[in-house]
C-alpha cells in the first residue's frame, strides 16, 4: 500500500537510474518500486532490502540481476532524504517539497493540502499515510453486540456514540466471521455522518448516492431502535450496488425502497414525493480516504477536482445537490457529503449551491439542530460536539490514529 500511494515519486526515482526505461520489464519495474519503498521508508537495514529484491528480480528475470542490484543500491540515500523530510514536517518546518517526500503524494496534492488545511494539519495528514486505518465496526442489527465482538478476541472498544466499537485487535477481522453476524466496517467520521441522516421519529429519508448501504443502515436501524421508522428511499445509478444493498436490508430486516437511477433525475423515479431529510451522499475524489486507498494518490487528475462549472467532479455534485433540494418538504433539512479533504468538492458546491435558483429556498442548519441530536444522550452529543459537530460544517480534525477526513454541511428548507 505504501508503494501505491508513493508509485510516483519512486517509479521516476527508479526510471532516472535506468539507461533504458522503455525496456525495462514491468515484473522487473515493479520489483524495483517496492524495494525503493522498502529502502527509502521502512527500517528494514538497507543491506537486506537491497539483497531481497535483487533475489526477488532474479527469481522473475536472471539476466535483469545485475541491472537491479546496481539501481537498488544507487537507491540507498532515499532512507535519510525520506528521514529528514520527516523530521522537517514534525518540527513544523516542513515546505510542499517535504511533504511530497514524507508522504508520497503528488506535488499538487500536497499543495493543496497545505494552502487549504495549513502545516499543522497537512502535517498530521502526511504523516498518518505512513500509518495503517483504525478499524470500526458498527452493528446494523439487534444482536450486533459488543460481546460478540469480545468473544472473537476483536478488542472492542466503546465509543461514546451508540452501535459503534473501534478494534483493539483487528488482523482477526477475518478469521472470526462477524461480518456474517450483522457487522460492517465503518470509518468513524462516515459513521457520525450516517447519525447526522437520521430524520425526526416517524419521518421519511431519502439517500442519494447510497453505495452498499452501510450508512442508510446505520440511520434505519437507530430510527427502528427508536421506535419510529418513518419511509426511507434510496438511490443509486449502479444497479449492483442497489442489489447489494437491498439484500442488506432484507438481512437487516429493515424496510426500504432501494431505486437504480440517475440522481439527477429523481423526478423519474420519485414525481414530486418530498421528505423530511434528504442526504446527499455525493460521489468524490475520495482524498480524504487515502490510508485505505492509496491508489488514488496518482490516478486523481487535478483538473478534475476544481472549482464547480470548470471540472467534472464539483459540477456533478452541485447538479445532483440541486435535484436532490427539489424533493425537500419545507422545513426539512438537506444535507451534503463527501469523503474528499479538497474544499472544491466541499464548501465551494455548497456555496455554489446557496447562490443559485434552487438555493434561493434553502438556508445553512445548525448541526446541533438536526433531529439526531434529541434521540441521543448527552454523552453521544457531547462526543459530536467534540468532533465538530457545530455550525452548519462538519470538516474531520486531522488527528494521529484518528478517522478519514470526511465534510458534510446541513442546510434547511424554509420556502415552499
Amino acid at each position: 500500500m505504501g508503494a501505491t500511494l508513493a508509485k510516483g515519486h519512486l517509479e521516476a526515482r527508479v526510471l532516472s537510474l535506468v539507461r533504458k526505461p522503455s525496456s525495462l520489464e514491468p515484473r522487473v519495474r515493479d520489483a524495483l518500486i517496492l524495494g525503493a519503498y522498502e529502502i527509502g521508508y521502512l527500517s528494514t537495514p538497507i543491506g537486506v532490502a537491497v539483497s531481497q529484491w535483487v533475489d526477488a528480480v532474479g527469481s522473475t528475470s536472471p539476466r535483469a540481476i545485475g541491472l537491479a542490484n546496481a539501481v537498488l543500491r544507487k537507491l540507498s540515500p532515499l532512507r535519510s532524504e525520506v528521514l529528514g523530510a520527516r523530521s522537517r514536517v514534525v518540527q513544523g518546518t516542513l515546505s510542499v517539497d517535504d511533504l511530497e517526500l514524507c508522504s508520497g503524494l503528488p506535488e499538487w496534492l500536497c499543495a493543496r493540502f497545505l494552502d487549504e488545511r495549513g502545516s499543522e494539519a497537512s502535517a498530521t495528514i502526511a504523516l498518518g499515510l505512513a500509518e495503517a486505518a483504525p478499524a470500526w465496526l458498527v452493528g446494523v442489527i439487534s444482536d450486533a453486540r459488543m460481546g460478540v465482538l469480545e468473544d472473537a478476541g476483536l478488542e472492542p472498544k466503546a465509543e461514546a456514540l451508540p452501535g459503534i466499537w473501534r478494534l483493539g485487535n483487528p488482523a482477526r477481522l477475518e478469521s472470526s466471521h462477524v461480518l456474517e453476524r450483522g457487522f460492517c466496517p465503518e470509518d468513524l467520521s462516515a459513521f457520525e455522518i450516517a447519525l447526522a441522516s437520521v430524520p425526526k421519529p416517524g419521518g421519511s429519508r431519502l439517500e442519494v448516492g447510497v453505495g452498499r448501504g452501510t450508512k442508510a443502515l446505520v440511520a434505519a436501524t437507530l430510527s427502528s431502535e427508536r421506535g419510529a421508522l418513518g419511509r426511507f428511499v434510496c438511490v443509486d445509478a449502479s444497479a449492483e450496488r442497489v442489489l447489494e444493498a437491498r439484500d442488506r436490508f432484507a438481512r437487516a430486516g429493515l424496510p426500504a425502497t432501494l431505486v437504480h437511477g440517475e440522481g439527477r433525475d429523481l423526478e423519474a423515479h420519485l414525481g414530486d414525493e418530498r421528505f423530511s431529510m434528504v442526504f446527499v451522499d455525493a460521489p468524490c475524489s475520495g482524498t480524504g480516504t487515502m490510508r485505505r486507498h492509496p491508489e488514488i494518490a496518482w490516478n486523481l487528475d487535478p483538473s478534475s477536482v476544481e472549482a464547480p462549472g470548470h471540472a467534472p467532479l464539483p459540477q456533478l455534485q452541485l447538479e445532483l445537490l440541486e435535484e436532490a433540494s427539489r424533493h425537500v418538504e419545507e422545513d426539512g433539512y438537506l444535507l451534503y457529503a463527501t469523503c474528499s479533504a479538497l474544499r472544491e468538492e466541499n464548501g465551494q458546491v455548497v456555496e455554489a449551491f446557496l447562490s443559485g435558483e434552487a438555493g434561493s429556498r434553502f438556508e445553512r442548519a445548525g448541526l446541533d439542530e438536526l433531529p439526531v441530536f434529541a434521540q441521543l444522550g448527552k454523552d453521544a452529543q457531547d462526543r459530536l460536539k467534540a468532533d465538530g459537530f457545530f455550525g452548519s460544517e462538519f470538516s474531520t480534525k486531522p488527528v494521529p490514529e484518528g478517522p478519514d477526513l470526511h465534510y458534510l454541511a446541513a442546510l434547511r428548507r424554509v420556502h415552499a
